[in-house]
């Protein structure tokens, strides 16, 4: 638990929180770890803490990290062995997986961008709400199949939901 602070009304406390990370399509995405603050009230010559009053912010890991797991996927797929994928199912443009079992030649990860395109967005959000698809990245895959690499923050770690064709736009 985090240091009491004094506010107009009394106090309010941050606590750690370490979460049952998950990502389906019912609950949509809950992280793995996250900060709730709540106020405490003054009661009885002791502290109330207010649980109905409180918030949680969410803790995500760093996206930098999305471009060494697309490019670990994309290459485990290319030499036709298992990897690790969201497992009920991939979403988008699934036809792009099977393409790269033994395609041969070198891989290249770009940077992790946000899903913003409408078009992109509408198989996620569909499967998983639109507060999951705000903290998915797309990875821009140069290979022999270019391709988007979708994932989302799963337990403290980034796991490949879905493909994309890569944007014709710049």
């Amino acid at each position: 638990m985090g240091e009491v602070r004094q506010t107009g009304q009394g106090a309010e406390v941050d606590v750690a929180l370490a979460l049952d990370s998950t990502l389906d399509e019912v609950q949509g995405l809950t992280p793995a770890r996250a900060v709730g603050t709540w106020p405490l009230r003054r009661e009885q010559g002791g502290w109330r803490l207010k649980f109905g009053e409180g918030t949680l912010r969410p803790l995500f890991p760093d996206p930098a990290g999305a471009t060494a797991a697309a490019e670990t996927w994309y290459e485990d797929r290319q030499s036709c062995r298992e990897t690790e994928e969201y497992d009920a199912g991939l979403r988008g443009d699934t036809f792009l997986a099977d393409e790269l079992c033994d395609a041969d030649g070198d891989v290249t990860a770009g940077a992790p961008q946000p899903l913003t395109d409408p078009v992109d967005v509408e198989p996620f959000d569909t499967a998983f709400g639109t507060e999951a698809v705000a903290q998915m990245q797309a990875v821009a895959v140069d290979g022999p199949v270019p391709l988007r690499v979708v994932l989302a923050p799963v337990q403290d770690r980034w796991l490949v939901v879905g493909l994309l064709q890569q944007s014709t736009t710049p």
